[in-house]
């Protein structure tokens, strides 16, 4: 794995800056983002707040290191929390119904946000923030009625850009009797922010707020945004938000800090330190009291938490709930709203119902009958495109299947593309429907709507063994015969491909020339030895006959077979070997290719006489530095997973021969090596690279090789073997190193950072040559010493000693000053202003460097009031320490700055003074001293 590694400062007179002591630098604000749908509101906060000053994190995009986006998409909220990602400000951009959501895909329902609410470790995301902004419809709308009716607010929102299925999410919980309203929510989630912004109605599009929000930056005060005054906002009304959005449905509410966290029904019913009777006590009062539809979306979330984790009620647990099971009135009030005719309303009755089955108001034998009702509606009718979006959305995110069978479904609703569609997201398998589907699909004309909407519902089954043959025996009869376009295109679609297989003992010779059966057979005609035998044949007799189409053909059709053979044989895995070994670059390429795409499917065990050829091919392309990570990965995987240790063994012999031949080919070998075997692999091995690297110095860089050599280095430094360290044990080799690796940094190799080089180092032996050779005045050995603490005092006297006695300059010898700062810093200022008296221009070279404040100033008024300096000289000596960072207060600086404005000064000293004056006074308010 590549590392990030910085170097530089371990190389005297070219590591000056690396060796600095870092200025502290001031806090910045931190703001997080979370963009769901529309970005143009961090664009706008981007645009107007400096870089500088303001760090921007955008949170839905973190992701564990080699995750892919799938798991990316799944995990980024979690994984901000476990970064312990803190916000000063937090945006929170999408469509909003009881959820954030939008064009990107992404989904952030208010129930996983109070979870996280309850979450300590997420408090630097949800706790922290001083402002929030939720753009979005209604995020904080309260329970009071809209002066518009449901489907008068549905238009409104179809007419601003929402598809059907948004504009119904956002009204089905915009108008829900359950729950607290969503303004009450945020606020419980976003308690310890004093000002939370959103909305009690429609919110303008990122578009159309874009302007406005450009017109509060203009009026904001530029201190706003700062830490210093984030710190201090209370909850009182952002008036100049407030005018800046006064076209808009913009509320603000301040977070709930009179709430402690196990007071949120969401925080205790998760939390595992509360008892599980306690639990149910309290469910079972908030059920039965005046407020149970406030508590019951809460109480959902919790009791299919627990139906996911598969738990086993006990009797006397369920003794508990039986006061609720009771409740008529209760049970009432939400059949009521199942009833209810109203598509707005369908993913609130779905959880509803779930809710009234689980306390047995809904008999498991009603259950399906009420739930197809409610998810299909009247199948009598037409459907729409959006009325099939709607139900295809909740039965997905609801995990919902229905069973029918074919003479549920009316003769017109086979004909109806929408409602087969439905079926496609909604239905079990039942061979009845299928066939039924099928049936249409292999009569309908190629581009019947009706006949694709048939093929969608068979793809969405997966058809037991048992009914296959029977499949098969419609489609293709027995496989022996040319495959009709129909046939293929079921049995080609990447959902069914391998999934259902015919066991033929060999291709009908006849059919070797038929390409639509061809381009077909690797989609269900199970693999066998004779079959690969025959189409290799195929293959090289259209490579003799010079048959380029055919050529195509026949690999094609060999690679489409490859993941489809977890059996090769050794005859198999021969005939590709000896193939690639042919002299037509073009056939060595394509069976290359092969071998990778069936060798890493196959469960087989090969000879070792297969495994041996393996691992030549691939030290084949080492020797020629054709190093590409798709091909020779592939190679080492497939010889490591058939002999881990003859794989390991071979790389390492292959490393240590090519070390004193050739370095490059040596590290890149020896990347792989270390990669795949670090468990056992040995140390001498990389000690003796490490080594040997250094020696060849020259040789190495006359090769030209150095950037794939810090990628060796840096696995290397990142090994876990049996030691903690690869043994370098001679200072001079971690020298040359360094400074082959600072050389290979400037050609565009990898840097490496101090830690990590003295990984390989042992420095019990290296420490003490280092202190030695620098007690003896060796510039390039003070650069090393930075790299580890010096606590005896005698020894860090005898090194202050021998620095002062050094006739130091300063880009020379930056190393020993670094180091006299280290150990005495006002000595080091004193011998650092006094050099830049003699040579200011040089001073100039290490303006990184840090200084005694006390120090410092003694010596810049002593030496600004001297007679004999002449006021060039003056002012050249002022205009190399002020680039220097004076440690200390900065008021303290700015005081003595003022004392000197007031004395008699020449005029470029008066000059350089107020210069100096403006950046301390910048600096001050940076670190939010005034």
């Amino acid at each position: 794995m590549k590392k990030s590694w910085v170097l530089a400062f371990l190389l005297g007179t070219t590591l000056a800056s690396s060796l600095a002591i870092a200025a502290p630098l001031a806090k910045k604000t931190q703001v997080c983002s979370v963009t769901i749908n529309s970005s143009d509101e961090i664009e706008v906060f981007k645009k107007n707040l400096n870089p500088a000053t303001h760090d921007f994190i955008e949170l839905t995009t973190l992701q564990e290191k080699d995750s892919d986006e799938t798991e990316a998409n799944a995990n980024w909220f979690p994984l901000a929390c476990k970064k312990k990602v803190q916000c000063d400000i937090l945006l929170i951009s999408g469509h909003f119904g009881g959820s954030f959501f939008g064009s990107s895909g992404l989904n952030l329902p208010v129930e996983e946000l109070e979870k996280k609410s309850c979450d300590t470790s997420c408090d630097g995301v949800l706790q922290a923030p001083k402002e929030v902004f939720l753009f979005g419809c209604n995020t904080l709308a309260g329970k009071n009625a809209d002066r518009r009716t449901p489907e008068e607010y549905r238009r409104v929102l179809i007419a601003d850009g929402f598809s059907t299925e948004e504009a119904e999410q956002v009204v089905s919980f915009r108008y829900s009797p359950l729950g607290n309203s969503f303004g009450e929510r945020m606020r419980r989630i976003f308690r310890g922010a004093p000002r939370i912004y959103g909305f009690d109605s429609i919110a303008p599009s990122g578009k159309n707020v874009r302007g406005l929000l450009d017109n509060y930056f203009k009026k904001v005060p530029k201190q706003y945004y700062t830490p210093a005054h984030l710190n201090k906002i209370s909850s009182d009304r952002n008036d100049i938000l407030a005018q800046a959005l006064k076209v808009t449905a913009l509320t603000q509410v301040a977070g709930a800090s009179e709430l402690k966290r196990e007071q949120i029904p969401a925080c205790f019913l998760n939390n595992e330190n509360v008892g599980f009777y306690k639990k149910l006590h309290w469910v079972k009062s908030a059920l039965n009291s005046d407020q149970s539809f406030q508590s019951l979306p809460a109480i959902n979330e919790w009791l299919i938490s627990l139906t996911d984790q598969n738990y086993q009620w006990r009797d006397k647990e369920f003794e508990v709930l039986e006061q609720v099971m009771a409740n008529t009135t209760l049970r009432d009030r939400l059949a009521a709203i199942i009833k209810t005719k109203d598509t707005s309303m369908l993913g609130m009755q779905l959880k509803i119902l779930s809710f009234m089955k689980f306390f047995g108001w809904v008999y498991a034998k009603d259950y399906s009958t009420k739930l197809q009702n409610l998810l299909l509606g009247d199948i009598n009718q037409d459907y729409t495109i959006e009325h099939k979006d709607q139900v295809c959305s909740y039965a997905e995110n609801l995990g919902i299947k229905i069973d029918m069978t074919s003479d549920m479904i009316p003769a017109a609703r086979w004909q109806d593309p929408e409602f087969l569609d439905v079926l496609a997201c909604t239905s079990m398998y039942r061979p009845d429907v299928f066939r039924k589907a099928m049936t249409q699909y292999l009569e309908l004309p190629q581009n019947s709507p009706v006949g694709a909407s048939s093929l969608n519902l068979m793809l969405s089954y997966k058809v037991p063994t048992a009914d296959q043959a029977d499949i098969f025996k419609t489609l293709v009869g027995t496989g022996t015969s040319p495959i009709s376009e129909k046939a293929k295109g079921y049995l080609c679609s990447y959902r069914v491909e391998g999934k259902m297989t015919l066991a033929l003992p060999e291709i009908p010779p006849a059919l070797l020339n038929d390409k639509n059966y061809l381009d077909s057979a690797p989609c269900f005609i199970k693999f066998n030895q004779r079959i690969f035998e025959q189409l290799f044949t195929e293959y090289t007799q259209a490579i003799r006959n010079k048959n380029k189409d055919r050529q195509t053909l026949m690999f094609d059709v060999l690679r489409d077979y490859s993941s489809k053979s977890s059996d090769i044989s050794n005859n198999t895995a021969q005939l590709m070997l000896n193939a690639a070994d042919s002299s037509d670059a073009k056939i060595s390429q394509d069976m290359e290719w092969l071998m990778i795409y069936y060798f890493e499917n196959t469960s087989s065990k090969f000879s070792p006489s297969i495994v041996q050829q393996i691992a030549k091919k691939a030290l084949k392309k080492f020797d020629q530095l054709q190093y590409q990570e798709s091909y020779e990965t592939n190679l080492v995987q497939i010889m490591m997973n058939q002999n881990k240790e003859y794989g390991c063994s071979v790389l390492k012999e292959k490393a240590l021969q090519e070390i004193p031949k050739n370095i490059a080919v040596a590290a890149q070998t020896l990347n792989f090596a270390v990669d795949h075997c670090r468990e056992s692999f040995n140390d001498d091995t990389l000690a003796t690279f490490l080594s040997t690297l250094a020696k060849k110095k020259s040789t190495v860089l006359r090769a030209g090789n150095l950037k794939n050599l810090t990628t060796a280095i840096s696995l290397n430094s990142n090994y876990n073997g049996p030691n903690e360290y690869i043994r370098i044990r001679d200072w001079k080799e971690l020298l040359a190193l360094t400074s082959l690796l600072a050389e290979s940094f400037e050609k565009g190799g990898e840097v490496l950072e101090p830690e990590d080089m003295l990984k390989v180092t042992d420095m019990t032996v290296v420490r003490p040559q280092i202190i030695e050779q620098a007690l003896k005045g060796n510039a390039s050995a003070f650069g090393l010493i930075k790299t580890f603490s010096i606590q005896d005092a005698r020894l860090k006297e005898a090194l202050v000693a021998q620095i002062k006695k050094s006739t130091l300059k300063h880009a020379d010898d930056s190393g020993k000053l670094s180091v006299l700062m280290t150990l005495d810093s006002s000595a080091g200022t004193k011998l650092l202003m006094e050099l830049s008296l003699k040579d200011s221009k040089s001073a100039q070279e290490i303006s990184w460097i840090s200084v005694d404040h006390k120090t410092f100033w003694q010596h810049l008024k002593a030496t600004l009031g001297r007679a004999d300096l002449n006021d060039n000289a003056k002012a050249e000596y002022l205009k190399a320490v002020t680039k220097f960072y004076i440690d200390g207060a900065v008021k303290a600086s700015i005081q003595e700055v003022d004392k000197l404005l007031k004395t008699q000064q020449p005029r470029a000293v008066q000059q350089l003074l107020k210069a100096l004056k403006e950046q301390l006074t910048e600096r001050a308010a940076d670190e939010e001293i005034i």
